[in-house]
């Protein structure tokens, strides 16, 4: 995702929200299974460093467990000098 200006907030870094959708879609799709798609549980977030305006945030998904009917999964936010920008955990339901 790259920040845009309307993606800014008063200190002119991306707003949370644009980083807590981010990934919480590479959340689901991590969590998605062909015959059902996810549905959150539980999420949070931490961040750790700012998105500035025109930086490019990658999100990485990854497992950390899963079971018949749940799963929990972490993302990292991470911005174009591969720092961490936030740290998301989550919990859903297939």
């Amino acid at each position: 995702m790259t920040v845009e200006d309307s993606m800014t907030n008063s200190h002119g870094n991306c707003h949370g929200g644009f980083l807590f959708a981010l990934a919480d879609t590479a959340f689901a799709y991590v969590l998605a299974d062909e015959s059902r798609p996810p549905a959150t549980l539980q999420a949070s977030i931490s961040f750790t460093s700012a998105a500035r305006l025109g930086e490019t945030v990658k999100a990485m998904a990854s497992i950390s467990r899963s079971g018949r009917r749940a799963g929990f999964a972490e993302v990292r936010l991470n911005g174009a000098d591969d720092r961490l920008i936030a740290h998301f955990q989550g919990a859903g339901i297939r």
